[in-house]
């Protein structure tokens, strides 16, 4: 798979399947190949027969919740979010993925809530939650629901301020503030991120 031969890549897993059809090994190294590739539908399978190999495994849950966020099929991402957080109540990525849900669907209150609540469970994944966060709302179409620019600031600024050297808080910030017609501060927020990316 790591040669793009998927073929033969594929028919060893599904060989290695066979042999030990308990071992998540083959169904992991299937679903990280398709989630790579951005093949999101086919990763859907390996992950799903993952879950059942390993019940137990609340990441597993949490990556089947991520790919139906890509896919914006919300109903079963938080089904399987709500499954990674049965397993294991204080999964920071399962958290984050409930404040993603909410970002997607302008729920400013929800996601502050679930955001606050995943950061507390690890905060070392502050300044990446904060920035995704901010990327979502950016992305959200004008004039329907509530203006998040405040938010996107807020959540930005709280990347920046988490990790002064991520540069997709600095990015973000930038964008919100040319959002906001501040020039000079967005001017400053995407130089900081041109010379991070850079570096």
């Amino acid at each position: 798979l790591s040669t793009n031969q998927e073929a033969a890549g594929i028919a060893a897993i599904n060989q290695a399947e066979k042999i030990a059809p308990n071992s998540p090994v083959g169904y992991q190294a299937l679903a990280s190949y398709y989630i790579r590739n951005d093949k999101l539908d086919a990763a859907l399978v390996p992950l799903q027969q993952l879950a059942q190999v390993s019940p137990s495994d609340a990441a597993v849950q949490v990556d089947i919740g991520d790919i139906y966020v890509q896919k914006k099929d919300f109903p079963k991402a938080k089904a399987a979010y709500d499954k990674a957080l049965t397993l294991d109540p204080h999964n920071a990525n399962a958290l984050f993925g409930a404040a993603q849900i909410a970002a997607a669907q302008n729920d400013l209150a929800g996601t502050s809530t679930a955001l606050a609540q995943a950061v507390a469970a690890s905060p070392k994944n502050a300044a990446p939650y904060n920035a995704t966060i901010a990327v979502i709302l950016l992305s959200l179409p004008a004039g329907k629901g509530a203006d998040p620019i405040a938010d996107i600031v807020k959540y930005s600024t709280a990347a920046t301020t988490a990790d002064p050297n991520y540069p997709n808080g600095w990015f973000d910030l930038g964008v919100a503030y040319a959002r906001q017609g501040k020039k000079d501060d967005a001017n400053t927020a995407l130089r900081k991120a041109f010379d991070l990316f850079k570096a």
